[in-house]
């Protein structure tokens, strides 16, 4: 699932993806409808989630789970695409939750 957010700075595009304590946003809903799809399957499937987060500014992509590399410097991060036509962004964190 790919879940993507765009728009002018201060549109509202974190809080539509974050939102707040009395109304969560679409990222924590979205995570609990998986989390409870995988609940009511498990007697079937067994489901493992990854998520990552990353920011694109002014054509930069920033790494919103692990902003420093093992050196202590920022991360650059760069779109690849990989060799069946799909893209990614190399370097990205990713975590299970």
């Amino acid at each position: 699932v790919c879940i993507f957010a765009y728009g002018q700075t201060g549109s509202g595009k974190t809080h539509t993806m974050e939102g707040n304590e009395a109304m969560r946003g679409v990222n924590y809903r979205s995570l609990e409808m998986l989390f409870d799809i995988a609940h009511e399957r498990r007697r079937v499937a067994k489901y493992e989630f990854k998520v990552s987060l990353l920011e694109i500014y002014n054509e930069q992509i920033k790494d919103l789970i692990e902003t420093h590399d093992a050196k202590g410097e920022v991360k650059k991060l760069d779109i690849k695409n990989d060799p069946n036509g799909g893209t990614f962004v190399a370097d990205l964190k990713s975590t299970n939750v």
